[in-house]
């Protein structure tokens, strides 16, 4: 390892170490917080981003897209009614015709229609915990819907990326279907596990509690992470939907989880996660985003984004909810920070964005992370 790679290690550590305590005071994301960090980053270090630095954002990523796939609460949607379940994907489903709508007649590239639809509730725990709703009856149907809207929009990432690669082909059916396989296969495998935990609770220790010095369970999601890694990579698929898949399987068969949530989030929240944010910061400078053009599309997304939700919430008032109850719900799925920064960041590493376009969507999903959650938070006060 050069001086210079050793000396923005440490750098992207400091950073990683500090952010928190100063996003805090300015009631920020942390992940916005890392994003800006990582453009002054660009700007102090002008040279090419090292190998080993970009191999630890990508590794960021991928851990992250798998975190995201191991926090789904499939135990939830299971206990909800399904009239109920069946409502919010009719919502979800006038979100995706909105926002594909708004994207043809702004004349933009099809990616567009998923960074208006994209959901994700990574920030709408934090929020609805400060707003001290987050084990009410309210407040759990919020977060079910996040989740809902949340799969729907990885599964739509992962059939863009499809299409991406491969158009709509029988090329990119075969790749679907080896995913759907393999998935299969890793889910049979992890439900006969689970049977056999059952006559032997000690096996179950290995992969959902770390009672012992090596952290098992660390180490076996770990390696289940990197098998869909693999896979997908020998699909010639992105690596981050292998994470996604291999995250969702693993929460659709272990609902006590708690602990290891706890153990992969510190330690991918805490180190790798961080870095793969200030490495897409570090892929700009600041003048593209302090460009007038990149600034006015932002606000555009921005608005864009509650305004296709706003057009699909009266579908809510189905479930009994009213006008206030249902305008703040929209609210509440308008700022999915970190899955916007996935869908930018594959867009601009598959040529489907340009760097001003991307500039705007990062931009973007800072400004719904700032704004939209200090204005659902007033809704619900004023309640």
């Amino acid at each position: 390892m050069t001086d210079y790679e050793m000396i923005l290690l440490v750098c992207l550590a400091a950073g990683g170490f500090i952010i928190p305590f100063l996003t805090r005071l300015i009631q920020m994301p942390n992940a916005a917080g890392e994003i800006i960090y990582g453009l002054l980053l660009g700007f102090f270090f002008m040279q090419e981003m090292p190998h080993s630095i970009q191999f630890l954002g990508e590794l960021g990523f991928v851990l992250l897209m798998y975190l995201a796939g191991l926090e789904i609460d499939f135990d939830r949607i299971q206990k909800t009614p399904a009239a109920e379940i069946l409502i919010y994907l009719l919502m979800y489903l006038v979100v995706g015709v909105a926002s594909f709508a708004a994207a043809f007649l702004l004349n933009l590239p099809l990616i567009f229609g998923l960074i208006f639809l994209t959901s994700a509730v990574g920030l709408l725990f934090p929020v609805l915990k400060d707003c001290q709703i987050l084990h009410t009856g309210s407040g759990q149907k919020l977060l079910l819907i996040g989740t809902i809207g949340e799969i729907i929009s990885l599964i739509g990432l992962t059939v863009f990326i499809l299409q991406t690669r491969y158009g709509f082909s029988l090329a990119s059916l075969v790749h679907l279907l080896e995913i759907l396989f393999f998935g299969f296969l890793v889910f049979l495998s992890l439900k006969i596990y689970r049977y056999v935990t059952w006559w032997h609770p000690n096996l179950a220790k290995l992969v959902m509690h770390s009672e012992n010095t090596f952290e098992s369970s660390v180490r076996g999601n770990l390696a289940h992470m990197l098998v869909f890694v693999a896979v997908a990579s020998m699909l010639n698929l992105e690596l981050i939907i292998g994470a996604f898949i291999g995250g969702m399987i693993f929460a659709a068969i272990f609902s006590n989880r708690e602990e290891l949530l706890h153990k992969m989030g510190s330690f991918g929240y805490g180190f790798l996660v961080p870095i793969f944010f200030i490495t897409v910061g570090m892929k700009f400078e600041l003048v593209d985003f302090l460009d007038f053009n990149v600034l006015k599309f932002a606000l555009l997304i921005t608005v864009l984004i509650f305004l296709v939700r706003l057009v699909a919430s009266p579908v809510l008032l189905l479930t009994g909810l009213s006008t206030r109850e249902m305008i703040a719900t929209g609210l509440a799925l308008t700022f999915p920070l970190t899955l916007l920064v996935a869908l930018a960041t594959f867009g601009l590493d598959a040529g489907v964005l340009d760097k001003s376009h991307t500039a705007s969507i990062l931009l973007a999903a800072i400004l719904t992370s700032v704004i939209y959650p200090v204005l659902f938070k007033k809704m619900v006060s004023a309640g």
